[in-house]
């Protein structure tokens, strides 16, 4: 299917929200016809249900509710009092997706157009800036009115009668036992069963006019904890309220001023009683069907030609500007505040603390533990009996991780602007003055000191001017995204809170419309045809698990050599270590070094690699008063395999929030602060303290530490390393070691020459490895017998570790044909054509042989004949009899069968299978235009993919 943007398009009707009511327009719509989009600042459809945990179904004989209910109940996820609020999320998603209506996640309505009578456009921010949606009719199903609030901001929204928070446990047997109630001083306990026997549901019931209503969740769970102690022995609180859930009662109607073809929606402006989900969802309908009797807007012809450029109404003020408060911008707000500064954080959830808190990935995976992030991992353990303790939790809890730092954020005096992103960000001779942010209530100019970009993805340094990388050069894709959830396992028999984490597919993070599609495909995973109490999930993660976009141009740019060599820096302030964690499995499109790395040395998971952080990793080149504390910060693209974990981030985000704060204190620059101070600072917390990092509070291994032992100033390699590698490839060994000869050429060139002679043929194997990242072309011969005798060279090897077992490593035959790409002459390609001639190739042999065509071609060592042969090489290799092509991310590269459709009831993770012959195609694309070729006619179809990497690495190529 042919991608077509969303802010190109008129649609019949837009709706903004995402809660039932917009769910309950949409599908009235949808029977009428009509062209639909749904908008949404935030990314879960159902709030009520996904996000709120609201379970009371209610009552209606509306016919479009009655079908959802049928649909709900035929999967078994709801009764007819209530429904789970997980499994709804992922009905409605799956059912939309399969419909004719558009999904907007991630886009905030910040700024209206409309002529005397009626509105023509909404202008809405995203990551990437500001886009135009148009609409001949809309309906605001926001919870709040936002769009109605811009069109008449005399619109206010009536206070709920209550508010409600709900808290699920889990056990494997519940005593029989009646409900409770207890009351408090602010609020209203009710204990009770749920559609699920090893589920019950504590229900907190707030005042309507309350603030911040999640601040009485720990009181509350802590008072029924004192009074039910016995009751929650061996219990799991699986799910809580990240929202509330409002309550209204009936009154008169707010006066509202609106255009002809604008309707409201929101349940906060309307005069109805709005208690259940139907209630919502009725409200929905009703307003929709309205629509039929109002005017349409015929949008001017030249309404996407329309510059755009919305006008902010409010200026805020602060010292220090933390744009994110996920796994860095957390840690980088808190060190900032406690070091004296007025900080100011945004973050688009509505929760601090990233994907360990609300991405499902409750635990560390590896990266050196210590400083600040030390201390919040004690104050989670002392809450987590609450929780259920320990032994029920895979690491960390992450509710009871975003209510302690919440928690963190009230002691600092943080100003916490929950719900919004920085969609611009100006400067002046390489110094930001302020960004632009946005959020419920439109745009706003926020003026600060110093800037710390801890948004994940580069958005305030990229919006302010720096320059960056992204994805890998083969394919330009970056790491594989995951949509985690949750589940329930039984450990030692009792219940325990497991989490779900598999590659959900790629995704460009900077892109709102492809971030949506990838939410939507990740939540549709988890689709069954019916649920049990054995087989549900808890809870589906409302953040989605994004591991890499971009890597910002900074001071220093940390490198695989720098991980594998463990180097010091002048500049430390901290330490990071983990393994080569690629997620990737076609290395053919890595680096010459991550190729050679994984498929020769074998070390994807077995080489350590670990070193000093240097400071200015965080610094970007081209602004002075910018720190990146996020995933984002100055790594290789093979650097980022390693240094990304949680704890890395955590790291950095402590360090940056120093930084900042001392930048502040001497009026300077990030680069002038006084650089010992910081040091103090880090050391003071622990950061700098390996001892104390031993403690590692069970969330997760940390081996990384057993290496920094070993951290050398020296960028040589030494004696020993270079006679250990020495040792190791004359016994046809795979290791660490054979890195250390590839980084000493000079020294070992000849030892390594006479070994690809040897009679060992692992040895002259490993030999010809090394001497083809050199360049040097005495490989080749050694790298075509392999191929042409279809070497496989795990004879000897731990079945675990074989490419059958192990899908980060392939037969050294398939690897000869990648390395031949950096020492291959025209003599490869014969091989070539014989191998081919075979037929049945896989897609990774195919793209492994067009990637090492496309070098040999860019050396210009190739003359008119051998083009001649390259041509016909290209035409044989994109053959449609590729029996792979559709697979899942992380696929076995050694076999010829494509994976059967899988069963509804299947993992989510084996419902993960894409369509990768445009990889194939990108590369033949590349040979075709460089050899002046007439490209594959699939390229410009792949030029207009739905998915937005391929359109990108597409459209590098095609003008």
């Amino acid at each position: 299917m042919s991608f077509q943007s969303c802010f190109t398009r008129t649609f019949d009707v837009i709706i903004f929200g995402t809660g039932y009511a917009a769910f309950g327009a949409a599908l009235h719509l949808l029977e009428q016809n009509r062209s639909i989009c749904i908008v949404s600042r935030q990314s879960d459809l159902l709030w009520e249900s996904g996000r709120a945990y609201m379970p009371h179904t209610g009552a209606s004989d509306h016919p479009l509710w009655s079908a959802y209910m049928a649909e709900l109940k035929q999967r078994n996820a709801t009764t007819k009092t209530e429904t789970d609020g997980a499994l709804a999320e992922v009905i409605a998603t799956h059912f939309l997706a399969q419909k004719n209506i558009d999904l907007l996640y991630y886009s905030t309505p910040v700024a209206i157009e409309q002529n005397d009578t009626m509105l023509e456009a909404v202008i809405v921010a995203t990551k990437s800036g500001y886009h135009r949606l148009v609409a001949k009719q809309w309906i605001d199903a926001t919870e709040t009115g936002e769009v109605i609030r811009q069109i008449d901001p005399q619109a206010q929204p009536r206070t709920p009668s209550k508010r409600h928070l709900f808290a699920y446990y889990q056990a494997l047997e519940w005593p029989n036992q009646t409900d409770q109630h207890l009351s408090l001083e602010t609020a209203d306990l009710t204990w009770s069963s749920t559609l699920w026997p090893r589920q019950r549901r504590l229900t907190i019931t707030l005042p309507g006019q309350i603030e911040h209503p999640r601040k009485q969740i720990v009181p509350a769970l802590q008072a029924f904890y004192d009074t039910n102690n016995n009751l929650l022995n061996n219990t799991a609180l699986s799910h809580c309220s990240l929202i509330d859930c409002p309550e209204y009662g009936a009154n008169k109607t707010p006066l509202i001023n609106l255009p002809q073809n604008v309707l409201t929606a929101s349940p906060a402006l309307c005069n109805r009683a709005i208690q259940t989900l139907s209630d919502r969802f009725v409200l929905g309908v009703d307003m929709a069907s309205q629509l039929e009797q109002m005017a349409q807007c015929t949008p001017p012809a030249n309404i996407f030609n329309r510059p755009i450029n919305p006008v902010p109404q409010n200026t805020l003020h602060t010292e220090v500007l933390v744009a994110g408060a996920g796994t860095g911008g957390a840690y980088a707000s808190i060190a900032a505040a406690r070091s004296g500064a007025q900080v100011t954080t945004i973050e688009p959830y509505d929760f601090p603390g990233g994907i360990g808190a609300g991405g499902g990935i409750h635990w560390y995976y590896y990266g050196i533990p210590g400083g600040l992030q030390a201390e919040a991992d004690q104050r989670t353990l002392d809450i987590m009996h609450l929780f259920g303790g320990k032994k029920h939790t895979r690491g960390f809890h992450p509710e009871a991780r975003k209510l302690i730092l919440e928690d963190l954020f009230d002691e600092s005096g943080i100003t916490f602007l929950k719900g919004t992103l920085v969609c611009a960000a100006h400067q002046t001779d390489r110094t930001v003055t302020h960004i632009t942010l946005a959020g419920a209530n439109g745009l706003t100019h926020l003026y600060a000191h110093a800037f710390i970009d801890a948004t994940g993805d580069g958005d305030l340094a990229v919006q302010a001017g720096a320059s960056f990388t992204f994805g890998r050069k083969g394919d330009g894709l970056v790491h594989a995204y995951s949509q985690s959830g949750g589940r329930l396992g039984i450990r030692d028999n009792h219940i325990s809170m497991e989490l779900l984490n598999f590659d959900a597919g790629f995704t460009d993070p900077t892109d709102a419309e492809d971030l949506t599609r990838a939410r939507i495909a990740g939540i549709c995973h988890y689709l069954k045809d019916t649920y049990s109490d054995e087989s549900r999930w808890t809870y589906i993660a409302p953040a989605i698990g994004l591991r890499q976009s971009r890597q910002i141009n900074t001071d220093y740019v940390v490198t695989l050599a720098d991980l594998i060599e463990r180097r010091k820096f002048p500049d430390a302030v901290g330490y990071t270590g983990a393994h080569y964690d690629n997620h990737a499995v076609d290395c053919e499109f890595e680096s010459d070094e991550g190729l050679f790395w994984v498929w020769l040395c074998r070390q994807w998971r077995e080489g350590r690699t670990a070193c000093e952080i240097p400071y200015r990793m965080i610094l970007p080149k081209d602004l002075d008063n910018v720190w990146i504390a996020c995933r984002a910060a100055g790594v290789s693209q093979d650097a980022h395999h390693s240094f990304r974990m949680q704890r890395d981030i955590q790291r950095l985000g402590e360090i940056a929030g120093d930084a900042a704060a001392l930048s502040v204190q001497h009026q300077s620059g990030a680069r002038d602060i006084p650089f010992a101070k910081l040091r103090q600072k880090l050391a003071d917390t622990g950061a700098l303290d390996l001892e104390k990092s031993n403690d590692t509070r069970d969330f997760g291994p940390t081996d990384g530490i057993n290496t920094l032992s070993e951290l050398t100033d020296n960028t040589d390699i030494s004696h020993e390393q270079i006679e250990a590698g020495l040792a190791d490839l004359h016994a046809g060994k795979p290791s660490q070691t054979l890195w250390y000869l590839y980084r000493a050429q000079d020294t070992v060139q000849n030892n390594v020459v006479k070994a690809l002679n040897s009679q060992n043929p692992l040895t002259s194997w490993l030999a010809a490895g090394i001497l083809a990242l050199w360049g040097d072309t005495r490989a080749e011969h050694r790298l075509l017998t392999a191929i042409r005798a279809q070497e496989y060279g795990y004879e000897d090897t731990d079945e675990a570790k074989t490419p059958e077992k192990f899908n980060r490593v392939v037969p050294n035959w398939m690897a000869a044909i990648s390395f031949l790409r950096t020492c291959g002459t025209k003599n490869t390609l014969p091989v070539f054509q014989d191998f081919i001639g075979q037929g049945n190739l896989t897609l990774n042999v195919r793209t492994g042989m067009s990637l090492t065509l496309e070098r040999l071609v860019d050396r210009n060592i190739l003359t008119h004949s051998d083009r001649e042969t390259v041509n016909r090489l290209l035409i044989a290799l994109a053959s449609h009899d590729i029996p792979d092509i559709i697979d899942l991310p992380v696929r076995n590269l050694t076999t010829n069968l494509t994976p059967k459709e899988p069963s509804p009831n299947n993992s989510p993770a084996s419902k993960t299978q894409d369509n990768y012959r445009w990889q194939l195609v990108l590369v033949l694309s590349r040979i075709s235009q460089k050899l002046g070729l007439p490209m594959p006619p699939e390229a410009e179809q792949f030029k207009n993919d739905k998915r937005a990497l391929v359109r990108r690495a597409f459209e590098e190529i095609i003008s």
